[in-house]
């Protein structure tokens, strides 16, 4: 279609291997023009333009959800961008971006992509893979086809449709004051705002004014389009809005379009069925048609989506700068060490999936011994057969949050508590929440405490933007404090963190929030058992400063004490601050505990 509107346009894949060098350029050792010796060269990449030449490009994303960060930001730079200005390695130059954008992404992955990205691509169409019989068959017709590699895939328009479209490029409709109403009324009722969608909207009107041969969008255009992408009225709307009809000839002109597109089907005669209640209903029934032998069927089937726009309803799965690159405290090894989370097809060697290679050229070696006749018997390998593990960001600091639930009834501890995760959040850090003294929801057992609450819990996560961390941050409290458990639970995760294994943990931030009144032992927390320990009295507080001196021992761990002021034994947080060697942070009371009225 491009190729009858514009001209042929040169087809660039973006992927999960694509770089900042990929896309934008970078400087390469090349030969002389003697051939004597070598010298340093510019090389223009995917996106950038060397000659700055207005070829028509089309970009095809096939995974926008495994797209790189470097190609997600080049997406967002350039889509819709009327000038492109590159300043790299030197080298300083500004085009006017010619280029056409095609992506696909699963439905269920949508919530991975940042709403930035999916802003830019406001048409959506819903398709699904349809299977294929025989794939080996399949391959090797494509092999053994008379066509070039670029043509195999190329399907031929008909000679109706190429020139219509050609008629429809020499016009140029306007836009009328209802048919702008009509757009509006669409998209202001979505679930988010965004005026690309209006703009798409109207964009798609226009064309199909082109295609109907009229001078003037109508607001029955409007509807037609918006039908196609599944935008719907308001209720309201519907039964107050007065919709223009389209003339006999621009709705013959607009089935003749849609039949040059679509196959038509015809039926046989209906008849006429009774409801349930005996009266005789006119309902269409119509009765199968004959078998008919079609061509090859297409590898998706495109269908009118049933929600134009997922992305506002589906659960997100992103953080919320994604687009923004992680900032690096610490000089880290350069091979990923980070949680496996799948593979994906690289151009080097590093970090190498054997297993996913191997099976990836397995699939081909029949094929490569027909066309290798003396390789036969032998492992044929392929540059596109290499695969690499995907993996999840390594977390190069930690936050560990120590919260006591029984102390946040007259304290403003949310504002308090909120740069800490922010920080969190800014620094990729991993997170470890220990709760203490948080309801359960089977507190008591015949009429006894739960061995449960005795002890403290503990959650670790890999980012401060799990569901879990936040649930659990807001939980209610519970009958005891077994504070002494949590800094021990505390502890623990520190010298794993920093100490043991190949954990890349480089600093930490230990988090305290507690009036000290710690109530049970430590022994009470193991053993789960409190009828030999009665009478604790002051048991449960020196538990807590005796873990808490050897908190204060460990190397590389900023401590923060957050005091909430207690009434009641106001020195204890600041006797387990210094035992910590932790700084005191004091938490401000109630708005309405500073307030005195005097009558």
């Amino acid at each position: 279609m491009l190729e009858v509107t514009e001209s042929a346009p040169k087809v660039v894949q973006l992927s999960s291997m694509d770089s900042e060098d990929d896309l934008w350029g970078k400087l390469s050792i090349a030969p002389t023009a003697d051939a004597e010796g070598t010298t340093v060269v510019w090389q223009a990449g995917l996106l950038g333009s060397e000659d700055r030449s207005d070829e028509l490009r089309l970009l095809v994303i096939p995974d926008l959800a495994k797209l790189s960060l470097a190609g997600a930001r080049a997406c967002v730079s350039l889509m819709g961008a009327s000038v492109a200005h590159l300043e790299r390695h030197g080298q300083r130059q500004y085009w006017q971006p010619n280029l056409c954008w095609l992506a696909g992404c699963a439905k269920e992955q949508i919530g991975a992509v940042s709403p930035h990205l999916l802003d830019r691509f406001a048409l959506r169409l819903t398709g699904k893979v349809l299977p294929i019989v025989d794939r080996v068959g399949t391959v090797l017709n494509l092999l053994e086809a008379k066509q070039d590699s670029e043509n195999v895939f190329r399907e031929e328009l008909s000679s109706e449709l190429r020139q219509s479209l050609k008629q429809a490029t020499g016009r140029f409709p306007k836009l009328t004051l209802d048919s702008l109403k009509r757009v509006e009324t669409y998209t202001s009722v979505l679930e988010v705002y965004s005026p690309r969608r209006s703009f798409t909207l109207a964009r798609l009107a226009l064309t199909h004014a082109q295609l109907t041969q009229t001078t003037q969008v109508t607001a029955a255009q409007v509807d037609k389009v918006a039908e196609i992408i599944g935008l719907q009225l308001p209720l309201e709307d519907l039964e107050t809005l007065d919709t223009p009809q389209l003339s006999q000839s621009q709705e013959s002109a607009w089935e003749d379009e849609q039949a040059a597109i679509l196959p038509q089907t015809t039926h046989p005669k209906s008849t006429l069925v009774a409801d349930t209640g005996g009266n005789s209903v006119p309902r269409p029934v119509y009765a199968p048609d004959q078998t008919k032998a079609f061509g090859p069927k297409p590898l998706i089937d495109l269908e009118l989506p049933s929600e134009p726009y997922p992305e506002d309803v589906a659960p997100i799965d992103r953080e919320v700068m994604s687009l923004k690159l992680p900032p690096r405290r610490f000089q880290m090894e350069t091979v990923g060490r980070g949680l496996v989370i799948g593979v994906e097809p690289t151009r080097t060697t590093q970090d190498l999936a054997l297993v996913s290679t191997l099976t990836e050229a397995a699939k081909y070696q029949s094929i490569r011994r027909q066309r290798i006749p003396e390789q036969s018997g032998k492992l044929t390998l392929s540059s596109a057969d290499l695969r690499c593990y995907r993996r999840a960001p390594i977390a190069e600091q930690m936050l560990v949050l120590v919260i006591d639930h029984t102390c946040l009834r007259k304290c403003q501890w949310q504002d308090t508590l909120l740069p800490y995760l922010s920080w969190a959040y800014q620094e990729r850090a991993s997170v470890c929440l220990v709760q203490v003294g948080m309801a359960l929801n089977k507190k008591k057992v015949n009429g006894k405490i739960n061995a449960s609450e005795l002890r403290a819990s503990k959650m670790l996560e890999r980012s401060i933007l799990v569901p879990r961390i936040s649930a659990g941050i807001e939980s209610p409290a519970g009958r005891t404090t077994p504070l002494a458990h949590g800094l021990e639970s505390a502890l623990q995760t520190l010298r794993h963190a920093l100490q043991h294994g190949r954990s890349q943990i480089q600093q930490a931030t230990l988090v305290v929030l507690t009036d000290g009144r710690g109530n049970v032992p430590l022994k009470i927390s193991h053993s789960g058992n409190i009828e030999p320990f009665l009478q604790v009295k002051q048991q449960g507080i020196d538990d807590a400063l005796m873990i808490a001196k050897q908190i204060g021992q460990l190397n590389g761990v900023n401590s923060i004490l957050l005091n909430p002021q207690p009434i009641y034994y106001p020195k204890l947080p600041l006797e387990l601050a210094r035992a910590m060697q932790a700084r005191t942070v004091n938490i401000p009371p109630p708005l309405e505990d500073l307030w005195e009225v005097n009558i």
